[in-house]
């Protein structure tokens, strides 16, 4: 398996957990299955605070449960990926270690793939 489809797989398994996680604990009011959360979800801006904070319990709730291999799997993909992202400032060596930084990158896909994920199981 290439390291972009390796990367693809921890990603959309991580997501599925969040999106499970999200659900199972009821992390968003009124978000019972996977519909409801569409529902929420969608019609939102990126940055709605209801929904960030709902992301951002079941994205650390899933992290909390990975084993170590996991975590480092997802650790290293989320560096790769702001490594590309910053390349063109040279300053990426100094933070790229900085956690912060990589989890506000992991955020950030989590968001994006659970609306993608979403507006799929409603077709």
């Amino acid at each position: 398996m290439d390291s972009k489809t390796y990367d693809d797989k921890i990603l959309e398994t991580y997501v599925n957990r969040c999106i499970d996680n999200i659900i199972k604990h009821e992390l968003i009011e009124g978000v019972t299955d996977v519909n409801s959360f569409a529902e929420f979800a969608l019609p939102l801006e990126f940055d709605d605070e209801r929904l960030v904070e709902g992301i951002g319990q079941g994205a650390a709730m899933t992290y909390d449960e990975l084993s170590d291999e996991e975590k480092n799997s997802l650790r290293s993909f989320s560096m790769r990926v702001y490594a590309t992202k910053e390349k063109s400032s040279g300053d990426c060596s100094r933070r790229i270690d900085n956690i912060e930084v990589w989890s506000g990158v992991l955020l950030e896909l989590v968001h994006k793939r659970i609306r993608q994920r979403l507006k799929e199981d409603l077709k």
